[in-house]
């Protein structure tokens, strides 16, 4: 099944993980797409259950940079 709407979410603080998260969801190819830029402030997400998402942050030494992760600390998904 595919889903009808995709979240795009990056901390991308030199556009790379930007650049990796727009690109896979073009490839979600859905009929809506909703952008988080988590880069400059926190972002809320409120994903419904069925919905795609995509998260793209910097790793450094095998850990995901933890500004990135305070930032999308408000995320949820049913489901």
């Amino acid at each position: 099944m595919k889903p009808a709407k995709s979240w795009i979410c990056y901390f991308s603080p030199t556009g790379t993980s930007r650049r990796v998260a727009e690109a896979v969801g073009r490839g979600l190819n859905c009929a809506q797409t909703i952008v988080c830029d988590a880069t400059h402030d926190a972002v809320s997400v409120a994903a419904e259950r069925g919905d795609a998402a995509v998260f793209a942050v910097p790793v450094y030494g095998g850990h995901a940079a933890p500004l990135a992760l305070r930032r999308l600390d408000a995320v949820r998904g049913d489901g």
